[in-house]
């Protein structure tokens, strides 16, 4: 029974993550801010943020760059054009990154818990 309420929260965050980024993305065209702010500012900061949030959340590296993935190429066929494919790969690179930098952060709070 803990495995199963476990795994449905696991699930419930990731939909909240989806969430997140659907209004990330949403809210930069439907306030029609600068699509150069918005593209090589807000979207790189934010996924980058996400991938750190999502390594905490989830223990997992892929949980964070597939949810990006998932939500721009949604985005980028609902929102934006096939020209956007480009930065949808940029995003997810920025994810993961995020998601290791995240993993190195935990594992050296980790190991200097264990050591005091």
């Amino acid at each position: 029974m803990k495995v199963m309420k476990s795994s449905v929260n696991k699930m419930v965050l990731f939909a909240m993550l989806i969430v997140i980024l659907f209004g990330i993305y949403g809210s930069m065209t439907i306030f029609q801010m600068n699509e150069f702010l918005s593209i090589l500012i807000i979207f790189p900061v934010s996924v980058f943020l996400i991938g750190i949030f999502s390594y905490k959340l989830f223990q997992s590296i892929w949980a964070g760059p597939s949810a990006t993935f998932l939500v721009s190429i949604i985005s980028m066929f609902t929102i934006f054009n096939t020209s956007f494919w480009i930065w949808v790969l940029i995003y997810i690179f920025i994810c993961l990154l995020g998601t290791f930098i995240g993993k190195g952060v935990l594992f050296l709070f980790s190991q200097t818990i264990k050591h005091s």
